[in-house]
């Protein structure tokens, strides 16, 4: 028997196939197919969670401003300065009295988080007033 014949029945297969390459390659797309909208949508749910959070933090220091103050704060920045930065929304004070005030997070301009959505209820925008009453209902479960 000559040194061929023994290599060839001898050596053993290693490595992968090109097609078996190609079938996991294909898995893992059709995967990560399947996974990429609900994690997008888990992100979106996330930013709309800590915007509601912020707006919770706001909420008590209104209150604590309240105290120290004759009416309501009217200015954002007399509350938290540091939500001038927050990255995917814009907080503001509307509605602002004595006896009143209206908090409100509204998704910046060309971010995918302006297509958030409960359902059928756009949460572009979510409000919170001195009442606790909170708007759209449907984006605060």
């Amino acid at each position: 028997m000559s040194r061929i014949e023994y290599a060839s029945q001898t050596a053993e297969q290693s490595g992968f196939s090109l097609v078996e390459l190609l079938i996991v390659a294909t898995i893992i797309a059709i995967l990560g197919a399947l996974a990429y909208p609900s994690f997008s949508a888990y992100l979106l749910k996330n930013q709309r969670l800590a915007a509601q959070k912020s707006l919770y933090a706001l909420q008590l220091q209104q209150e604590e401003w309240r105290i120290s103050h004759a009416q309501y704060a009217t200015d954002i920045s007399d509350l938290d300065p540091r939500l001038a930065d927050h990255t995917h929304y814009s907080f503001s004070i509307t509605q602002a009295s004595s006896s009143h005030y209206q908090l409100t997070a509204t998704v910046k301009a060309g971010l995918a988080q302006a297509q958030d959505r409960q359902g059928a209820q756009s949460c572009q925008t979510l409000t919170l007033n001195r009442s606790h009453e909170k708007t759209p209902v449907e984006c605060w479960e």
